[in-house]
């Protein structure tokens, strides 16, 4: 970086603080400026000091006093009020205490332990700082401890930092480097950047955002408070949430999450989503154009599948989708899974776990053929489905559409409702000798029934024709009721 950070010193000279622009909210360049207008102004009384300890403040009306640490320094020392600004470029580590002050540290490692309305702009090496009151804490390169127990602005640069944030409200701002958050007040919001960041926090209402400049890195967190808000963006994250209420949305990097809370809602988007309900209840997950796998738990979730592919696994709670992509499902009991289709879909289902499925708008294809539970399927909308059941029991309830039914190799049970069949051409293709054929509204006196090809058709009141595939007596299968 070209330039330097200065601030006057003693008569009319110029002290450089650090090379560059110091700090990474570029605070010290701020307060040199101020201090310069002080001095051209003639309102700026400096003070410097090399070693030994510190004087008290001049007390010259309607000046700012300035206090220069050279040298050695006091190496400990609490600043006596009413040095406004405190400018440290010893060339040995110093422990300076004040309140109500604005520090400036330079390029060798110090702590600094502030109250009040204070701001600490640490240029560069590896500072501890503790914080309490109102702050703003902004940091150079370097790895850096921050404790900070009141409400304010803390900004990191590349390194490592630590900031422990116990205090509420705080605004924590993470540029690069690996750093490591932890949060235990209220309120508190991280932003991340292009750095590897891990944050654990206990406090309510957190607010997360992971990097949106393009240049992802990792975004680690454990939120245990409740109405937690994460904004993945563009970094590549993995979360744990424990508390209730909170809110997750993906970005365009991969999210991976475990949801131990308590009516939590995640949001997926155009990266790769993995969820797992953990031991959470209540969970609402809306899939994204990355796709999503999903892992259900011992309670239900609610799933919003989007029109991609995802894999869905039911833990033993269940779950419910609403699918509208080429969805896998695997249902395990006693949960078993409910399913909505629309769009045009396409879902495979698997599994012991007993089904309901309904097919809505669009041409909607099912195939739990590999399922062994009771399956409960429902072509009720207009579209052309086709539904095959699994090795348990199958119920079959036909659409307006023009469905195709294979029932597997369990018992299978066809419903034909006069007031939703509307004309209708559907097809069974593998009718047994135990399987029921109900038809509800109709009458067997207008009913006729056809044999061609080795197939039988039966044509009934409203024009609704049923053909059974490679079936040629279907009297024993059918039954007529009001």
């Amino acid at each position: 970086m070209s330039g330097s950070v200065t601030v006057p010193g003693g008569s009319g000279s110029v002290v450089t603080v650090a090379p560059g622009t110091g700090d990474v909210l570029q605070l010290a360049q701020q307060i040199g400026a101020l201090l310069g207008a002080d001095s051209t102004a003639g309102t700026l009384t400096v003070t410097t000091v090399s070693g030994g300890s510190i004087p008290p403040a001049p007390t010259v009306s309607g000046t700012t006093n300035e206090l220069i640490i050279t040298g050695a320094g006091p190496g400990s020392a609490t600043i006596p009020s009413g040095y406004g600004y405190v400018v440290n470029t010893a060339t040995g580590p110093q422990t300076l205490n004040g309140s109500n002050t604005n520090i400036i540290g330079g390029t060798v490692c110090s702590s600094y332990n502030v109250s009040g309305n204070s701001t600490v702009a640490a240029t560069g090496g590896n500072n501890t700082v503790s914080a309490s009151g109102n702050y703003v804490l902004s940091f150079g390169a370097g790895n850096n401890l921050i404790n900070a127990d009141g409400s304010g602005l803390i900004a990191t640069d590349t390194g490592n930092s630590t900031v422990n944030a116990g205090g509420a409200n705080n605004n924590i701002f993470l540029f690069g480097g690996n750093d490591l958050v932890s949060l235990g007040g209220s309120g508190e919001t991280v932003s991340g950047g292009s750095g590897n960041s891990t944050v654990d926090g206990g406090g309510a209402n957190a607010l997360l955002f992971g990097d949106f400049t393009g240049t992802p890195g990792n975004l680690t967190a454990n939120l245990s408070g409740a109405q937690a808000t994460v904004a993945t963006g563009d970094s590549n994250a993995s979360l744990t949430l424990g508390g209730s209420n909170d809110l997750v949305g993906g970005g365009s990097g991969t999210l991976n999450v475990t949801d131990n809370g308590t009516n939590d809602t995640i949001v997926g988007s155009s990266g790769a989503a993995t969820v797992s309900a953990g031991t959470g209840s209540g969970l609402i997950l809306f899939g994204g154009a990355g796709g999503l796998t999903f892992v259900g738990g011992a309670n239900a979730s609610t799933v919003l599948g989007a029109a991609t592919n995802n894999s869905i696994t039911g833990g033993t709670g269940g779950v419910f989708l609403n699918s509208t992509g080429t969805d896998t499902v695997t249902g395990q009991a006693p949960g078993g899974a409910t399913i909505f289709a629309s769009g045009s879909n396409i879902v495979t289902y698997l599994g012991a776990g007993d089904l309901q499925y309904t097919a809505w708008a669009g041409n909607d294809t099912l195939n739990a053929a590999g399922s062994s539970g009771t399956n409960s399927l429902f072509a009720t909308g207009t579209g052309n489905d086709s539904l095959v059941g699994g090795s348990g029991t199958n119920y079959f309830d036909a659409g307006s559409g023009a469905d195709t039914f294979t029932g597997g190799a369990g018992s299978n049970v066809y419903s034909f409702l006069a007031s939703n069949t509307a004309g209708a051409h559907d097809f069974i293709t593998d009718l047994s000798s135990t399987d029921s054929v109900n038809l509800f509204g109709y009458n067997q006196a207008d009913s006729t029934i056809s044999v061609s090809g080795g197939s039988t058709t039966l044509t009934l009141s409203d024009n609704t024709k049923i053909t059974f595939v490679n079936v040629t007596d279907i009297t024993h299968n059918i039954h007529y009721g009001s």
